[in-house]
């Protein structure tokens, strides 16, 4: 009897412990594409040990206008792993501030889970133009200033040596 249970102990045990799932990690990162609209967020799935994981599904989450819907993801798209563990989407967005989630739901083999929230936000260019449009101003009308003045110097000193 003994040794059924020994048995049963032996043959139980590796069965119990392969049956823990592996902890994940997702990694985003966030490259700004050539048209000005456009912005591509990867995210890369790891094993606990550091390893790209493959074939499997990552679900990209987007909240439009962040600051006043902090709540309101929308799914944006599934997207399955590469060989690299790396997946990727493609966004185009306007002035409003984006957040941009990756989430892995788990299955088998291993554990579940979330990217960190990416801000996404669109440079203003008009106010980065206009101060070097008032510089450029300012430049020339003092130069045009110094210049008359200078020509005007040089007239009078003229006159005094003729």
């Amino acid at each position: 009897m003994k040794l059924i249970y020994i048995l049963f102990i032996l043959i139980i045990i590796p069965w119990v412990a392969g049956t823990e799932k592996e902890e994940t990690s997702i990694t985003i990162l966030k490259e700004d594409t050539q048209n000005n609209n456009m912005v591509r967020v990867s995210a890369i799935l790891r094993g606990e040990d550091g390893r790209q994981i493959n074939n499997e599904i990552i679900i990209f989450y987007v909240v439009d206008n962040w600051e006043l819907n902090p709540d309101k993801s929308i799914k944006v798209a599934n997207r399955i792993t590469d060989e690299n563990g790396s997946s990727y989407i493609e966004l185009q967005y306007k002035d409003n501030k984006y957040s941009v989630q990756g989430r892995f739901d788990g299955n088998n083999e291993y554990k579940e889970s979330e990217s960190e929230i990416i801000i996404i936000e669109k440079e203003n260019i008009e106010t980065e133009e206009l101060p070097n449009q008032i510089f450029i101003l300012i430049s020339i009308l003092t130069l045009g200033v110094v210049g008359s003045l200078i020509l005007y110097v040089l007239s009078k000193n003229k006159k005094r040596f003729t």
